[in-house]
């Protein structure tokens, strides 16, 4: 029986002493918190913002340029031969397909680049996380993202974004 106790005993405090402990050695950060408002991250979203706003204006003024076509087909149509506005409509699709090939391609292009500056922007932040965690004896780490509920006191984002802002200024 005294036995059975000592096991007990020993089992309560276990339960009570692990959670302490871990808790002591989680943190959580929100990734998309510090892509938003740290100097690397805004210059990273600028950058993709400037490739996309110049890739619209192109897609813009193509597409103008084919509306333009498209209404001088029409107003041409009671004029022109049969034959002369069959060559016109066909040159018009195969320029309207030749867009879309290329709107595709430059969708495609923009996917990549955006991967490769998303990229970039981790490598220069998984260190500074990493020496940070190394720092500090943080043994978990988790995304703010998928915490239900946590005490702000484990929230490290203010303090990597005062790091990454001092080492990318």
């Amino acid at each position: 029986m005294n036995y059975l106790k000592k096991i007990i005993f020993v089992t309560i405090i276990f339960f009570i002493s692990v959670p302490n402990t871990l808790a002591h050695n989680t943190a959580f950060i929100d990734i998309d918190f510090i892509l938003k408002n740290s100097s690397l991250g805004k210059s990273t979203i600028n950058e993709l913002n400037e490739k996309k706003s110049k890739e619209l204006e192109i897609f813009k003024s193509k597409e103008k340029e084919l509306q333009l076509q498209e209404s001088q087909i029409k107003k041409k149509s009671n004029i022109l031969k049969k034959e002369d506005l069959d060559k016109e409509i066909n040159l018009l699709k195969i320029k309207i397909n030749e867009f879309n090939i290329y709107k595709n391609d430059a969708s495609e292009k923009f996917e990549n680049e955006k991967k490769i500056l998303m990229k970039n922007f981790f490598e220069k932040l998984n260190p500074i996380i990493e020496e940070y965690i190394d720092k500090n004896l943080i043994q978990i780490l988790l995304n703010k993202k998928d915490i239900v509920m946590g005490q702000n006191s484990f929230d490290i984002t203010n303090e990597i974004i005062v790091i990454i802002d001092k080492k990318f200024n």
